[in-house]
């Protein structure tokens, strides 16, 4: 801010009273008007311009001025040029309150442009708008000191005088203080870089003659020769001198991410702009900069597309100066092709324009010159001598290629190696390594990935414990970071090495951690990587000795360039004197060794032919669409300019470079991306098709290009809303599935968890379930599959995982896939989802796409948290670093460009000065440039809010609005309606636990019997289908795992076993994979016998009787004799082993007679099921033990057709041997349901319909028997993905209880506690699920006598319907609460809030009300709140406190819309509570 006696307006004051400068202005403005009108007369393409231009009528200053135009402004002169911007005084859009002005924030709104303009309004006088601006912003801060801009100011005039002596000295000699650069360049790359002094041969190439007159230039030299600052400093002579643009091509995203941190602190020092273009980051056309420059730091394949959209916007001409770096790159197959036609294009269409490529050696560099028209300028300087040397048995020799045979002896390996050593290291790694670290560093380049892994490994093994010590600290920092950028999870190979200062480096590794790895050897604190080949191309990483572990890549032989690069890395610039580089060879080698290291470079083709020519076709195609070209002529022409033309006698053997031009044309007409049109002088003409448009503004590659289009307009036909994922679908990579073959059970067991609806669409595209099953259950399928489709989908469910939980660890631990390939797979995503965007904006039937894909490549882009995308817009800022800034207090870009690199080395832990200086250089570099993420993908601000809306909807459901305000409750507390038993609420286990005796350990979690006990008092079922394919057999080993069979036996004391927490952790992960073999199973309707031991039998029992459950166990009803007769002799067998436990519990037999035809091929009618109970109550009565037992039976589904005759025969037969009548109930099929079925009252009252039927038939044979819901849940068929499992199941699990208990069911069972399928009550980690804290609150609130409740006085039927309401006595068994308490329970269908209105007789009871509502995620939330507090475990042992909240006496109930809760009337008084 000013001091008190600083001039305000700091000689405005002169301007205001100069009327010739003001008249100089006024004429400024009349002929810049003339100009727009002669401009005007040349209609440009029709394109949509996001600004305001078409709205300000004051000034021509406003027109076409960049948002980063305005922070080069003083702070009066901002809000003159708002007020210019904003006549009306019109609040704009979405400005970001910081605590500096923050112009990037004010939002443009977007207009079409017309060929004719609408007439100017009349503009307010320019003296009346510089005296009130200046007026009103007297008391305005100036952001710039005026220090600042003095020495802006003396840079500025340095530049001038450079570009002075630039345009009038002839262009042989010196231009300048540096090179015809001011002073301040030199200093700054002193600073940054740390450079003092130029090579010789930097200083001679720059002084070329080629350089100094802009003609196009190769220059050639070994790793590490120091070629790219020579490039640099031709790129700021480019920005600074001439005020062009410079385009800077990298081969690989990682390095250009590098190169945007480097020159991010040039950029904001030289004041010009730095901008990324790479994986899905770049917006076509770049945006228009006045006061900057910029320079694009690009990937090949971003390149060509920056190149095309500004030839299609005739801006091409900005670009002074374009850089390759490895030009040998165009001899790269398809990446080749792509670099080859952006330099074509360039050459063709800007001869002004320079072009410099950079390389190692190459073979046939003439031919390169005859393509780019450049001269060459080659030097064999390295920094650092670099010797070679290759290793053979236990000798090392020298290469030189004087010699005949190329090696000359040297020494041998002075290490002692011991017999079990050597057959670990038969290579002599150790020897080697042990030579030169810690205190120097060596690269060892291994032929795979997993063999880097294993080499690392080994090494550390061997290493003498002094390693450990060597900067022990700063190693242990770099362990807590990988660990921190994995999210808590580590590497245990990295866990392991990391200690001894080793590491690995290869694509398995995440971005994060390549970095973290990195820098942590450029640094010294990892002495030695061992890394696969793609390290020598990427990062410059030297070493003081590199070792080759063998002479291939994978299974291919090292090429010449391969090993160049390689050996490359040895020899660190200005710490080594010399860099030493050993192969290590077999006998078997030794002569393909020899020509390696003597034959001559590679030479670099052209492969514009590669791969079926999808080079030349692209090419021409994009030639026709940029119009570059119009006939088949002129497209003859401009391939005559091409690599592939220089090498035509080479490349083009069969046919020439013009027929095949002429074929490619042809082909592109049959794919219907071009079409002949006529043409002048008999010439035939062709242009684009729609399709072909979409196909290259889209870079989509020829082969897809149909295959998209058809994919995309199969999914207009039923877009799937409410999922992501059949958006990721239709964005994952084409080229990406043959790198993965799905593992099928993984696919199955992912695609079971899927819901309805996105089974649905899976079968839609082509991926039904039951092909996957089939698949998953190693069974041949006759139908045959598009295998592009089914292993596209497999990666789409990666992608889809990824998405919900950000966590890449766990997801590439599911899908047992390398996190890197992850990774890799999120990126290449990202990339092809803007392809696809750009794709669909040039084909009208698509526009429902595009807001869409804006945001989903928003979001596969940063896979993080919302809250964080801003600052993983900053070059450098991974994850974990960004959660750190967030947590720090850094959560926008404003706050991170306006940092102190001090102050942030304090804040954020782990951060040094040279990291804190390149991210608040970056910040700064992409706060100016406003790419936030509103903008960075090219999409305006009107479709990021519509997709911004539709994203928000998938994560709630919303009910029609119902439009109630209240409805009255009639309470009658005077008399029980019905009364059911105290163990109402029960749970079940499912049988098919035991189908692995393993799993019963699960039994023995601590964390399970806790969840248990809470559900006491209960019946404890164990049953279902598979307990009629289980037989007991005793005396069988109680378990095939070693790990348990040490557990000791569990017996009558519950506290003498208990599951180890390590074990636990295993068995639930396998359980999960378990439980999709038995869905699978189940499905197939293929069910497995299984034998089960008393060590099972005695985990159960223990459970239960430690939990406080009452058990029941199911015996199979599936072991028959010829005559049909159920045989009773293993049954019998168990109760005895049962009996000398002296085991207590009830019984039952078989589980769903009516389906043993469908499952087993056997009929068993109603009286033969009853005559099966007799014999089995018998069998009961002789035990003197369970001669009082329960059995109940006969667990029949719920009624229809034949299930009921069955159920009549069986009473008739055995009513007199059962204590309780059991049937089954699920509201809806879980493979065929949705969000609404869960929701709506008539689903729901479906149960008081199915429950009637048996009530009817029970009595009309046997009345008064007690009745029971045996099994029941949501969704039959393991339940419902994705809604069973979520809070939405609550609505029908609470309303099951409540109208189960009003009509008289005595005990309804819940499927299951634990088990297979979607419904259970706790998940694979045994954390509780909403139903679990809901069938608590309901023990402990909820008594046994049913009482009456009405609704009444609704204005409308509807509304009384979707408020449902229950009421009991509170239990008092497990409450504090008095005598007399009753409880309320309600169900809100609706979206509404429902005011719930007691009569007056209860106006004076204080009410504790527990309100449930979902998760952050809606009724699809895994999590439930009670009075706004998220329900979790407080440890393993240990619930948390439910406590209601106090409403004051007369207070009406309210529920919030799609909730549910429990009301307790302390006074109300209740005789018979």
């Amino acid at each position: 801010c000013c001091s008190d006696n600083e001039d305000l307006f700091d000689g405005y004051d002169s301007i205001m009273c100069d009327s010739s400068f003001l008249a100089k202005l006024e004429d400024v403005e009349l002929n810049i008007e003339h100009e727009n009108v002669c401009s005007d007369s040349h209609p440009a393409k029709s394109t949509i311009k996001h600004s305001c231009d078409d709205d300000l009528t004051d000034s021509i200053f406003a027109e076409d001025l960049p948002e980063s135009s305005l922070r080069d402004l003083p702070s009066s002169q901002l809000a003159f040029n708002q007020n210019v911007a904003n006549p009306n005084g019109l609040p704009s859009l979405c400005i970001e309150s910081t605590s500096t002005p923050d112009v990037k924030h004010s939002e443009q709104r977007s207009f079409p442009t017309h060929d004719k303009k609408p007439q100017s309004k009349a503009r307010r006088s320019m003296t009346d708008q510089l005296k009130k601006a200046m007026l009103e912003n007297a008391g305005t801060s100036n952001r710039v000191s005026k220090t600042v801009l003095q020495k802006e100011a003396a840079m500025s005039e340095e530049i001038s005088v450079a570009m002075q002596a630039f345009e009038s000295v002839p262009m042989e000699g010196d231009l300048g203080p540096f090179f015809g650069l001011p002073s301040k360049v030199k200093d700054l790359i002193m600073r940054i870089k740390g450079i003092q002094d130029l090579y010789e041969w930097q200083k001679a190439c720059l002084d070329l003659d080629s350089v100094k007159q802009r003609k196009n230039l190769i220059y050639s030299l070994p790793t590490s020769g120091g070629k790219t600052l020579v490039a640099e400093i031709l790129i700021f002579k480019e920005l600074l001198c001439r005020k062009k643009d410079a385009l800077l091509i990298l081969p690989y995203v990682a390095l250009v991410q590098e190169k945007v941190r480097g020159l991010a602190s040039f950029g904001n020092e030289l004041d010009f702009m730095v901008e990324e273009y790479a994986g899905s980051k770049g917006k076509f056309p770049p945006m228009k900069r006045r006061a900057k420059n910029s320079l694009y730091i690009t990937t090949i394949e971003k390149g060509h597309s920056l190149v095309n959209s500004l030839i299609e916007t005739s801006r091409l001409d900005n670009i002074g100066l374009v850089v390759v770096d490895e030009l040998h790159m165009l001899g790269d197959g398809s990446r080749g092709a792509i670099l080859e036609m952006t330099l074509a294009k360039v050459l063709y269409m800007n001869t002004n324009t320079q072009i410099i490529g950079m390389s190692a050696t190459l073979g046939n560099i003439e031919d390169l010159q005859r393509f780019l028209r450049a001269d060459n300028y080659t030097n064999d300087f390295r920094p650092v001598e670099l010797k070679e040397y290759v290793k053979l048995r236990d000798s090392i020799y020298e290469v030189d290629p004087k010699e005949e045979q190329c090696f000359r002896f040297c020494r041998l390996l002075d290490f002692k190696y011991s017999s079990g050593l050597q057959k670990m290291d038969p290579d002599h790694i150790i020897a080697l390594v042990n030579e030169v670290i810690p205190h120097q560093s060596c690269l060892i380049f291994c032929a795979t990935k997993k063999n880097c892994e294993n080499v690392a490994g080994m090494i550390c093994k061997y290493l003498k414990k002094s390693f450990l010590a060597h900067r022990e600290a700063e190693k242990a920092t770099l362990l807590n970071e990988l660990r921190n950028s994995g999210n808590g999870s580590l590497c245990p190979v990295l866990q392991r090495t990391v200690p001894y200062g080793l590491a690995y480096h290869h694509s398995g590794l995440t971005s994060d951690e390549r970095k973290l790895v990195e820098e942590a050897y450029s640094s010294g604190v990892l002495c030695l990587l061992a890394c696969t080949s793609t390290l020598a191309a990427g990062i410059n990483l030297p070493a003081r000795r590199v070792i080759l572990r063998s002479p291939y890549v994978g299974v291919d032989f090292l090429k010449r360039s391969q090993y160049k690069q390689m050996v490359g890395r040895a020899g660190r610039a200005g710490i080594d004197s010399v860099g030493e580089s050993i192969l290590i060879l077999q006998e078997k080698d030794k002569d393909k060794v020899r020509q390696l290291v003597s034959a001559p470079m590679e030479k670099c083709y052209s492969n514009l032919l590669h791969d079926g020519s999808k080079g030349l076709l692209s090419l021409i195609l994009s030639l026709i669409g940029l119009n570059i070209t119009q006939t088949v002529e002129q497209v003859i022409d401009f391939m005559s300019g091409t690599l592939l033309s220089v090498q035509e006698a080479q490349t083009c053997q069969q046919k020439s470079l013009k027929e095949l031009t002429a074929e490619s044309i042809e082909i592109l007409k049959q794919k219907g991306l071009i079409e002949a049109v006529s043409a002048t002088a008999n010439e035939p003409g062709v242009r684009v098709t729609r399709l072909g448009r979409a196909t290259y503004k889209g870079s989509v590659d020829l082969s897809y290009c149909d295959v998209l289009y058809r994919d995309l307009s199969k999914g207009l036909e039923g877009l799937l809303l409410n999922s992501f994922l059949h958006l990721v679908y239709l964005v994952t990579p084409y080229d990406m599935v043959s790198q993965c073959k799905p593992d099928w059970m993984l696919y199955y067991t992912q695609f079971a968890k899927l819901s309805p609806a996105e089974q649905k669409m899976a079968a839609t595209i082509g991926v039904p379930e039951s092909f996957v099953a089939r698949k998953a259950a190693g069974q041949s399928v006759r139908k045959c599959m598009d295998a592009l489709v089914v292993n596209r989908l497999y990666l789409a469910l990666v992608l889809y995982s990824l998405l919900r939980e950000t966590n890449l660890w766990s997801v590439s631990d599911r899908f047992q896939l390398t996190r890197g390939f992850v990774q890799m797979l999120l990126s290449s995503a990202s990339a092809f989802c803007s392809c696809v965007l750009h794709f669909t904006e040039e084909l009208e039937e698509f526009w429902a796409y595009k807001a869409l894909l804006t945001e989903l490549t928003r979001r596969l882009t940063y896979c993080v948290q919302a809250e964080l995308i801003p600052l993983m817009e900053v070059a450098g800022v991974m994850e974990h670093r960004a959660k750190q800034l967030f947590s720090a207090g850094y959560k926008t870009l404003a706050h991170l460009a306006n940092a102190d690199p001090n102050v942030l080395v304090k804040m954020v832990e782990n951060l040094f000065k040279k990291q804190a200086n390149q991210i608040v250089a970056s910040a700064k570099l992409a706060d100016t440039m406003g790419q936030s993420g509103l903008r960075n993908f090219g999409g305006g601000f009107t479709p990021f809010l519509i997709a911004a809306v539709f994203f928000h909807t998938l994560q709630a459901w919303s009910v029609p609005a119902s439009g109630f305000e209240s409805v009255n409750l009639e309470l009658d507390v005077s008399r029980v309606y019905r009364r059911v038993d105290e163990r109402f609420l029960s749970v079940a286990i499912d049988a098919n636990l035991m189908t692995q005796e393993k799993f019963m350990y699960l039994l023995g979690s601590p964390k399970l019997r806790t969840l248990a006990k809470a559900l006491t008092p209960a019946f404890l079922r164990f049953g279902g289908t598979k307990q009629d394919f289980m037989q007991f057999s005793p005396q069988r080993d109680p378990s095939s795992s070693k790990d348990l069979s040490n557990l000791p036996s569990p017996g009558h004391s519950c506290n003498r076993f208990e599951l180890p927490p390590l074990l636990e952790q295993r068995l639930r992960q396998e359980w999960a994979l378990q439980a999709s073999i038995l869905h699978l199973e189940e499905l197939l309707g293929k069910y497995h016998r299984v034998k089960f031991s008393e060590s099972a039998l005695d985990l159960l029992y223990d459970f239960a009787n430690c939990s406080g459950l009452d058990l029941i166990f199911g015996l199979n009803a599936l072991l028959r004799t010829p005559d049909n007769i159920w045989d009773s002799q293993n049954a019998e067998l168990l109760m005895n082993y049962c009996e000398s436990r002296q085991y207590i519990m009830s019984w039952e037999l078989g589980n769903e007679p009516n389906s043993y035809e469908k499952k087993a091929g056997i009929r068993v009618d109603g009286h033969q099921l009853g005559e099966d109970f007799l014999h089995l109550h018998k069998i009961l009565q002789k035990s003197k033990i369970y001669n009082s037992s329960g059995l109940y039976g006969p667990d029949i589904s719920q009624p229809r057709d034949h299930r009921k005759d069955l159920l009549t025969g069986f009473l008739e037969t055995a009513a007199n041997a059962i204590n309780a009548c059991t049937w089954h109930h699920y509201y809806v099929n879980g493979r065929d349901t949705s969000l609404e079925d869960f929701l709506d009252p008539e689903v729901l009252d479906t149960l008081a319909v199915k429950t009637n039927e048996i009530f009817e038939t029970v009595r009309s044979v046997s009345p008064g028997k007690r009745v029971w819901l045996g099994e029941t849940s949501s969704a039959y068929g393991g339940g419902a993905s994705g809604l069973s499992d979520t809070f939405a199941a609550g609505f029908m699990w609470l309303d099951k209880l409540g109208l189960g208990a009003k009509m008289g069911l005595d005990v309804v069972i819940r499927q299951v506690l634990l088990g297979s399928g979607t419904y259970h009550l706790v998940d694979d980690n045994l954390d509780p699920l909403p139903d679990y804290w809901l069938s608590v609150l309901y023990k402990r609130l909820v008594g046994p006598q049913v009482l009456k409740v009405g609704v009444t006085a609704s204005p409308n039927a509807q509304h009384k319907r979707r408020i449902r309401v229950y009421l009991h006595c509170t239990n008092r068994e497990s409450s504090s609460f008095r005598q007399g308490a009753v409880t309320l329970f309600a169900l809100n269908l609706s979206q509404n809030q429902a005011t719930l209105s007691l009569p007056a007789l209860f106006s004076n009871s204080t009410i504790e009300a527990y309100v449930l509502q979902p998760g952050e995620e809606g009724l699809h939330s895994r999590d439930i709140r009670l009075n706004g507090v998220l329900l979790k475990m407080l440890d393993e042992q240990t619930l948390p406190p439910l406590r209601g909240t106090d409403l004051p006496p007369g207070e009406h109930l309210k529920l919030p819309g799609l909730s549910f809760a429990f009301y307790v009337l302390k006074q109300a008084h209740s005789p018979v509570c």
